[in-house]
């Protein structure tokens, strides 16, 4: 008969378990004053929220409150405007609406 091999302490060899990393408790801004964000910026983490599916909960979140908003300067509403025209986006429901606003539009897109 083949011996057994000899019983070996775990807890001794055992590698100890990585520990999860916590959760940071976010940064909340404490001052009421606006701050700027740029578009790109906007755009990246309207990405991040569309890439781990949380884009259409986080739209929910933010229709029905009244103080969320973003501002634009009328550059960044034109450069808006002539890309919508320019890549043939006027002929969706929205494009239309950016398109066709009169300059000083209050944009409830």
């Amino acid at each position: 008969m083949a011996k057994k091999p000899a019983a070996t302490d775990d807890k001794a060899t055992a590698q100890p378990k990585e520990a999860k990393p916590k959760a940071k408790r976010p940064n909340y801004q404490t001052q009421q004053v606006a701050k700027e964000i740029k578009m790109a910026s906007l755009m990246d983490i309207f990405d991040m929220l569309d890439k781990h599916g949380q884009y259409d909960a986080f739209k929910e979140l933010v229709r029905g409150r009244k103080l969320v908003s973003v501002s634009a300067t009328p550059k960044a509403i034109n450069i808006l405007k002539r890309f919508v025209k320019d890549n043939n986006l006027q002929d969706d429901d929205l494009g239309t609406k950016i398109v066709s606003r009169s300059p000083d539009f209050e944009c409830d897109i």
